[in-house]
């Protein structure tokens, strides 16, 4: 097994696997394989779904969603604290600034987000109340995901989004064979 071994049931972590974020369930280890082969059964999803009761903390629920649908959690859809930037003294006589800084962010940097991780996210994501920043660099979402994300973000806390190098090639690219592509 990549990235650790399995002793009588139970998978050990590999020397270079970070440890999972409080809050995260660890379930052996995220592939996009994995998760497709074995998650997200889709007849039993939404009875599964509605079994969790949100807790409000994006990594407890996250992984509370994760476990209903029988998914590896994504190992980078884990909300961190953001720290803050020193602020320049104040200028006598100036108008503070609004406090623009996220308190929170998801960054997913320089992997694939498998199906059923997404599912997972965006149930857990209207039930954070602290996720101010979400950045997907080189995340390769497709369009009917960002379509999907924007609808989204009215019912979060969410006020910053960056999608960035959303390298995607081919037929991929355009969503070939969903039934947006198709319409």
């Amino acid at each position: 097994m990549p990235g650790g071994s399995s002793k009588g049931g139970k998978v050990s972590k590999g020397k270079n696997d970070a440890p999972a974020p409080a809050g995260v369930l660890q379930r052996g280890v995220w592939s996009v394989d994995r998760n497709d082969r074995n998650g997200l059964k889709y007849d039993d999803a939404e009875a599964s779904i509605k079994a969790v009761i949100p807790s409000g903390e994006f990594n407890a629920d996250y992984s509370s969603f994760c476990e209903a649908l029988n998914l590896v959690p994504h190992p980078q859809m884990v909300l961190n604290p953001v720290e803050p930037a020193p602020k320049p003294p104040p200028i006598e006589g100036a108008t503070p600034a609004e406090d623009n800084e996220p308190a929170a962010r998801i960054r997913v940097k320089n992997t694939t987000i498998d199906l059923g991780s997404r599912t997972a996210f965006f149930c857990a994501l209207p039930t954070s109340t602290t996720c101010t920043d979400l950045c997907f660099y080189n995340a390769a979402l497709s369009p009917s995901m960002i379509s999907e994300l924007a609808g989204l973000l009215e019912q979060t806390n969410v006020a910053r989004v960056r999608i960035e190098y959303n390298f995607r090639s081919g037929a991929e690219a355009m969503d070939v064979g969903s039934e947006e592509a198709k319409g």
